[in-house]
């Protein structure tokens, strides 16, 4: 694959079948020079690959649009495993809520949980995060939505807290509880 963002983002869209030409929309930015380039593509795999990028000529406006984009391709890539960490990550919310919370009651932490596990609130804590410069959340990009940042936050909150809050025996006894759940017989527990 060719080694400047331009040129690996034109083979990557020859790779899907996409026509190239067309693809970066440019205007310039004064009559003394420079320029701005946009990448907006929907892809067949249902990513949308975009990217915007500036520059003294077209063409370096142009291999920093793609330079973005292709920064967004790379972590769609390792997208699963950010879900899968999501997910964990919205139990240890619930979780966390659960317990701390547990004498102010069922309806204080639901509310609780209503107002701070929210996509739109999770997405707010990206955008603090990414205005103080989180190295943690600058690897994923500003060009996508709400809902994947609420994602990253959850995925980010599993890997700093997953060691302090689940302990060996909390993955024993939830195997216990999910096979009682499967149907196995309440043991008593004999400590």
């Amino acid at each position: 694959m060719a080694s400047n963002p331009k040129n690996k983002l034109l083979e990557l869209l020859q790779w899907y079948g996409m026509s190239t030409t067309g693809v970066f929309k440019n205007e310039q930015v004064s009559v003394h020079g420079g320029w701005r380039s946009a990448v907006h593509l929907p892809l067949p795999d249902g990513h949308v690959l975009t990217g915007r990028g500036e520059g003294q000529r077209i063409s370096e406006a142009d291999g920093n649009a793609a330079a973005e984009a292709l920064a967004a391709i790379e972590i769609a890539s390792d997208d699963q495993a950010l879900w899968s960490e999501a997910q964990l990550g919205d139990a240890l919310i619930k979780l966390a809520a659960y317990l701390v919370l547990r004498e102010a009651g069922p309806e204080a932490t639901s509310h609780w949980l209503q107002k701070h596990e929210r996509d739109k609130a999770l997405s707010r804590l990206f955008e603090r995060w990414k205005d103080a410069d989180d190295p943690r959340v600058r690897a994923y990009g500003v060009t996508r939505g709400w809902k994947f940042q609420a994602t990253v936050v959850e995925a980010l909150i599993w890997r700093q807290f997953n060691e302090t809050m689940v302990s060996p025996d909390a993955l024993k006894g939830s195997a216990e509880l999910m096979a009682l759940l499967e149907g196995s017989q309440l043991r008593e527990r004999y400590d």
